[in-house]
């Protein structure tokens, strides 16, 4: 990551998108950091923004979404055709992954989970969300998982 003119603001290269992020930024100053990159994108008609937890996101004008990285995934796996016997699960804490949510909600709507983490008074993620679960935070992620690998061990005893 780069640092950005304004104080706090830092600029990651993500390959095939530009992450501007604002997280220790100055309240006062998001709106420069904001004009600064709405500037930018009047000069690249190929790209377009999306918006983070924090973090203004320059990304090609394509169709391609965490969504489409999901769905492409299970295919490129040879998962896609196997429905009953795979259980997909995404976890996500940003609003950029309510596209994977539904993907897998639409693909997947027996047999597949969307889980949402998000800290009840989290203002920067709303609670409106097309996941089928929610998980309050990390630790609570990391007991999930912990069960889960607990319940695949019976399961193979």
């Amino acid at each position: 990551a780069r640092r950005c003119t304004i104080d706090g603001a830092m600029i990651e290269d993500n390959k095939y998108a530009l992450s501007v992020h604002y997280r220790n930024v100055r309240p006062d100053q998001v709106e420069s950091v904001r004009a600064a990159v709405s500037a930018h994108l009047e000069t690249q008609p190929a790209l377009c923004l999306k918006h983070g937890k924090k973090v203004f996101e320059l990304r090609p004008r394509v169709e391609w979404n965490k969504g489409s990285a999901v769905l492409w995934i299970l295919q490129a796996l040879g998962l896609n055709q196997c429905k009953d016997d795979i259980f997909p699960l995404y976890l996500g804490d940003d609003i950029t992954d309510e596209d994977a949510f539904i993907a897998l909600r639409q693909e997947h709507p027996e047999n597949g989970a969307a889980i949402l983490v998000r800290e009840s008074g989290d203002e920067e993620r709303k609670a409106e969300t097309n996941a089928e679960y929610v998980l309050r935070n990390p630790d609570e992620v990391l007991v999930f998982l912990e069960r889960l690998v607990e319940v695949q061990n019976e399961h193979n005893a």
